[in-house]
């Protein structure tokens, strides 16, 4: 069968499909071969010039040594850029390999009405449990974030505090400048992390929006883990902290609001942990349901001379084509 008949005879998205691997891998073998001759000349440049040194005479090898080093580390860098370029040509070919198999494999599952519908609620399915596990992520990071910078407000308040009390008990001028400077080091890490709870606030707000779609699937406490949390107000002496009142104040709501965040924190953990449990456990067996219907794409790749083996399809780990 000529090429033109296997094309003719193939389905429009398959004959698409490997006309496209083919080209990308024509057009990989071309920078290959240029970057090989690229090679062949810089190796046949050194021996030319390591044949020409070393016929040279003692004090010419010592007046060109240098130049010579020279030259021969920059010839030797070329010969590196040309092999990292062909390990680049050479992945791009596994890529292309690997790209080619997933399409027409997917060809192959959505040809079946059944299959079809199988896969499109299992992809359904896994685009919910994306969306739910890094809205918790989110959740997540926004809060270790908040925690960080309580944990260093609270370090500063406390510094701030004892400057405070030095500058009381003297009359040096010096110490009272570092009060000044403590307690406005103290305001500054305050107030970032008041932001920093904010938009903790909000990501938890978010967080709940996304999981409404999941009451089916996951606990009602997953929905509500962090609608009990609020820390609006308790910052409100941000931008002036220079009296020591204020400052014990400060420090009062800081560690509150540590000891309020560290357990919710914890249950975030715990629900992330079982959302990247079942994420997991839908993208394993959606994994090999698509794999064993990939298999089917054997027959129609041989028939466009691209080998491939039932061990390379079920050691495939990507869900989708690129």
């Amino acid at each position: 069968m000529s090429a033109a008949d296997s094309y003719d005879n193939e389905p429009h998205a398959v004959a698409r499909h490997v006309i496209d691997y083919k080209r990308g891998i024509a057009t990989c073998e071309e920078k290959i071969a240029r970057h090989l001759l690229g090679q062949a000349n810089i190796r046949a440049e050194l021996l030319d010039r390591e044949t020409t040194f070393n016929a040279r005479n003692f004090l010419m090898k010592i007046l060109m040594g240098i130049p010579f080093l020279i030259r021969t580390n920059t010839l030797n860098e070329g010969l590196q850029a040309h092999s990292n370029e062909i390990q680049r040509e050479e992945q791009r070919k596994v890529e292309h390999y690997k790209q080619v198999v997933l399409n027409v494999g997917r060809y192959c599952m959505l040809r079946d009405p059944e299959v079809e519908d199988a896969i499109g609620g299992y992809e359904s399915e896994h685009r919910k449990l994306l969306d739910l596990y890094h809205s918790i992520l989110s959740v997540y990071n926004a809060g270790k974030e908040a925690r960080s910078a309580l944990e260093t407000a609270k370090s500063s308040l406390s510094s701030a505090q004892t400057m405070e009390v030095l500058d009381m008990a003297t009359s040096n001028k010096g110490i009272s400048m570092m009060s000044t400077m403590s307690n406005s080091s103290a305001s500054s890490d305050v107030k970032s992390a008041s932001e920093l709870m904010s938009k903790f606030n909000k990501e938890a707000v978010e967080h709940a929006r996304v999981a409404a779609h999941f009451t089916e699937t996951f606990s009602t406490e997953l929905i509500d883990l962090t609608m009990d949390f609020a820390f609006g107000g308790i910052m409100d002496f941000v931008g002036s902290v220079f009296a020591l009142s204020a400052l014990s104040s400060a420090s009062s709501d800081v560690e509150k609001a540590i000891k309020s965040l560290n357990p919710v924190l914890l249950t975030i953990e715990s629900h992330l942990r079982e959302v990247k449990d079942s994420k997991d456990i839908h993208e394993a067996s959606m994994l090999h349901f698509k794999n064993q219907h990939r298999l089917k794409a054997i027959p129609i790749l041989a028939r466009h001379d691209i080998e491939v083996d039932e061990a390379y399809i079920n050691k495939l780990t990507a869900l989708y084509p690129a």
